[in-house]
């Protein structure tokens, strides 16, 4: 059906990527290009052509905040208000699909008249006064799922797309990938882009071999002719995470558990949502969810990653949006032939291992086990419900056995554990006892790290100030088994553990046990990322490697016979909570880079904001070996004033130093170097960042047996 406007097209790639207008209060940001079609569906086969769904495909820049997409076609407003979230690099252009009404099914549609907006706020319905071309597009995809007839209905009605206020933060993914899936694989397809995206993200050092779709196909004895068995997916995929020793478990969560979903999207973790196909006897698809946003009254908007055009012609991959309505039961724009009864939809979450350190190889390790926030475990059909179990006051005293032996370790703890007993209206914080039964079996070593097969053969939480009755433990005929690697690093060892626990209730004191509804939830082990104290010894920081040390107390290198050395070309950045203490044998070659400073509560390596390492001075404290038993003290030598400055500060140092040769270095966070100078018998110097930029520059003050780094932030 044409449009009753003239056909016009327009230029809409020669507008600017970004124009900003205020207009009523609202940030206008219009988009790089706009692009309309009218959709045509081979659903497994079964084809409809010229149906009443149309998309737009909006082209932006990607940006922090969540904008809202407005569409008016003629008179009709038909996406509403919807969020819009960056789900690539901020900065990066990108597009995302929305489906809205477009005309009556059978009839081809060539151009329409239309107005829209994309804005920081909610905006008012736009006015229709441009004219678009509209490309007939197809979306064709088949089930992925085993044991079914061919054919797979068609779309269902359209209608308007109506976004909402966001109820919280968006929960989002940036950069994610999205691969192009072969016929039926859409399950590998997902599963291979979930898990690119976690070792990224992680740095799990994960095989590319093992995330490849073919590889991940053959483990789930996917074909292009029947696709995966759905019931086999959960526990082919954690199968086969275990067998080749990737650092990914997952768990399961049903539709109206789609919240908890989002928050753990928020978390970190990836999502693939199984849905169904209504009337279709199990047919169906599987996507990625790389955002949502809540936005009230049970009502969600996810973005969802896939190929909407298998195995048929090269480009199909998109991210559309749509919105599920948790009370009618029904998806809204990308999703709408899906089936909105929530045993129709499986979400399965892909959690990556947590990482923390250790002095030594001991077991069980970390400070605390503990479940993943706020995921339940469901007991006689949701009436009782636990989440966030904690499991603390243990020993970390026992020695991980040697290759290719068993060990069985008990230990005692204390839990507490939030538990609902009115379908989780309210949850009260429990405080238990616990005793736990651990076997640990050393099944590898491979490129230096240690791999161990782990399962929990008993586990009790039991008195406490639980209510009369109530009683936990692990499901004593399951298998509630785990993975642990433990990997060598100069501060001791990095260990990575979790156990996948069937969990049970007992109401009654123990007579009767209710199982776990979602079938498993997972214990990680957890601990520090910076240990209270390290030594770094016999290490030599080759050219070219860069490394960032960090304790919250003391950083002590060398000593004992051993050495640290920094090459030429060699960069190591130490932070430190208290004191760094070189040792004679500390040593820095001409060309190498070493900066060490004190920051009692960080930023440590980890967080993204560290200084970078500078040159070391040509002066004395540049000789290849630093004076013996360097200490670099917590407590200044010196003050400097006004800090924050507005450019101008001075230097000063205590009443009761009278220093002798001061060496004085300005660095900008970038590691420009601002300021180079050193002197004698001088307590007081004046300094001026006048002419640099503001923003957070790094003073180090370096004398014969001490030095000290301050931040100074000019405004």
């Amino acid at each position: 059906m044409n449009s009753r406007k003239p056909q016009m097209r327009l230029a809409l790639a020669m507008l600017p990527w970004v124009i900003v207008l205020f207009f009523f209060g609202v940030v206008r940001v219009q988009s790089q290009s706009l692009s309309f079609y009218q959709l045509n569906f081979l659903y497994d086969g079964t084809p409809t052509y010229n149906s009443e769904w149309g998309a737009a495909d909006l082209t932006f820049t990607g940006n922090a905040n969540t904008l809202f997409f407005n569409l008016t076609v003629d008179t009709s407003w038909v996406i509403q208000n919807m969020p819009v979230l960056t789900i690539r690099n901020e900065g990066e252009v990108q597009t995302q699909r929305f489906w809205f009404p477009i005309g009556v099914s059978g009839i081809a549609v060539t151009n329409l008249y239309y107005g829209y907006s994309l804005t920081s706020d909610f905006a008012e319905k736009p006015a229709a006064n441009q004219i678009s071309p509209v490309s007939p597009d197809t979306v064709n995809i088949f089930t992925g799922f085993t044991g079914n007839s061919p054919g797979g209905g068609g779309p269902g009605p359209a209608f308007n797309l109506k976004g909402g206020v966001p109820v919280g933060p968006p929960r989002k993914h940036k950069n994610f990938p999205n691969q192009e899936s072969p016929k039926n694989f859409c399950v590998p397809t997902g599963i291979s882009n979930s898990m690119q995206w976690l070792n990224g993200e992680n740095d799990l050092g994960i095989d590319p071999a093992n995330m490849e779709i073919s590889a991940l196909g053959n483990a789930l004895h996917t074909t292009t002719n029947f696709g995966t068995e759905k019931n086999n997916i959960y526990y082919t995929k954690k199968k086969y995470c275990r067998d080749n020793k990737i650092p990914i478990t997952t768990h399961q969560a049903k539709g109206y558990q789609i919240a908890d979903v989002l928050d753990e999207i928020a978390a970190g973790q990836d999502v693939e949502m199984m849905i169904d196909w209504k009337g279709q006897g199990g047919k169906g698809h599987c996507v990625v969810v790389t955002g949502g946003t809540p936005l009230g009254d049970d009502r969600y908007h996810l973005v969802i990653s896939h190929d909407k055009d298998q195995n048929k012609n090269p480009g199909g991959c998109v991210d559309e949006n749509t919105v599920y309505d948790k009370k009618k039961k029904n998806w809204e724009g990308a999703l709408s032939n899906a089936d909105g009864e929530s045993g129709s939809i499986l979400f399965l979450i892909e959690c990556p291992d947590k990482k923390f350190k250790q002095q030594d190889p001991k077991i069980p390790g970390g400070k605390v086990h503990k479940f993943i926030p706020e995921v339940k475990s469901e007991f006689n059909h949701r009436q009782t419900q636990t989440k966030n179990l904690v499991v603390s006051g243990y020993s970390n005293d026992t020695p991980a056995p040697p290759l290719g032996n068993m060990m069985i370790v008990n230990f005692s703890c204390n839990a507490i554990m939030d538990i609902s007993l009115d379908t989780g209206n309210a949850f009260q914080n429990f405080s238990l006892n616990c005793d736990m039964t651990v076997l640990y079996y050393h099944e590898l070593d491979s490129s230096g790290s240690e791999y161990y097969d782990t399962e929990i053969l008993h586990m009790n939480l039991t008195g406490g100030n639980l209510p009369p009755g109530v009683m936990l433990r692990e499901s004593p005929d399951s298998i509630s088994s785990g993975f642990m690697k433990i990997e060598p690093i100069p501060e001791g060892v990095r260990v990575e553990s979790f156990f996948d626990v069937f969990f049970e209730i007992s109401l009654d004191g123990g007579m009767t046990w209710l199982r776990d509804e979602n079938v498993s939830t997972v214990l990680y082990a957890d601990g520090p990322d910076v240990l209270e104290d390290i030594f770094l010894q016999n290490l030599t920081v080759k050219t070219g490697e860069t490394d960032c040390f960090d304790a919250t107390n003391t950083i002590t290198l060398a000593g004992g016979g051993t050495i640290f050395e920094v090459s030429d070309g060699g960069n190591v950045t130490l932070i430190a909570g208290n004191s760094i203490v070189c040792k004679p044998e500390s040593r820095v070659f001409p060309g190498g880079y070493l900066h060490g400073y004190i920051a009692s509560s960080g930023p440590w390596c980890n967080s993204g904001n560290v200084p970078p390492a500078v040159h070391a001075m040509e002066s004395e404290a540049r000789r290849n070996e630093m004076p013996p038993e360097r200490m670099i003290y917590r407590q200044p030598f010196f003050i400097v004033y006004p800090n924050p400055t507005p450019g101008k500060f001075t230097l000063e140092f205590s009443e009761t130093d009278n220093p002798d040769q001061v060496y004085i270095e300005i660095y900008s966070i970038r590691g420009e170097n601002v300021v180079k100078e050193s002197f004698s018998g001088q307590r007081k110097r004046d300094y001026t960042l006048d002419m640099k930029p503001a923003g957070v520059y790094i003073l180090r003050v370096i004398r014969s047996d001490e030095a000290k780094v301050v931040k100074i932030i000019k405004n």
